[in-house]
């Protein structure tokens, strides 16, 4: 996986790995809200930054959110806005 990684706290994984105007995916460890809050409140460079989770499934049919094959404590999660 490539893209920003950020982490607050020794341990914690969330990892922006895909980004593009309508669609982000985010993997992480992190509670389902947690990693929500840190999408909605995270510093972009965009005028607006109003991601949501979304209720559609990943494009190659996985559930919103799914298992990492990476890691095995993490999941992926897919927002859109």
């Amino acid at each position: 996986m490539s893209g920003r990684k950020t982490a607050y706290v020794k341990g914690e994984i969330f990892e922006v790995y895909g980004e593009g105007l309508c669609y982000a995916s985010v993997c992480s460890n992190l509670p389902a809200d947690e990693v929500e809050f840190r999408m909605k409140h995270r510093a972009t460079g965009l005028a607006t930054n109003h991601w949501e989770l979304s209720k559609e499934k990943f494009k190659d049919g996985e559930p919103n959110p799914s298992k990492c094959e990476d890691h095995t404590d993490c999941k992926h999660y897919l927002f859109e806005c």
